[in-house]
């Protein structure tokens, strides 16, 4: 169920570009499914708020928020922008 859902999320990283310009596409694209597909943000809140009561469904959802994070991580690491703020 959770990997169906998120199915569509998986592509929205493109291979090529710069870091910066794969980090603004992938922004960009979740930007413009939010308004073509509010159905599927939606089923991704729901399964959210399921996996908070389902031990299973936390286990998937976080293996997959996982290899999303480590993705963004290499673009931020890539470009040389800081992964933390200065005070």
């Amino acid at each position: 169920m959770v990997g169906l859902a998120t199915e569509p999320l998986r592509s929205t990283i493109a291979d090529d570009g710069t870091p910066c310009e794969r980090l603004d596409a992938h922004l960009a694209t979740l930007a413009a499914m939010m308004h073509s597909r509010p159905d599927l943000f939606v089923v991704l809140a729901e399964i959210d708020l399921r996996a908070r009561r389902d031990r299973d469904i936390a286990i998937a959802v976080n293996e997959i928020e996982a290899g999303w994070r480590l993705a963004l991580m290499a673009l931020f690491r890539d470009s040389r922008i800081p992964l933390t703020r200065e005070t």
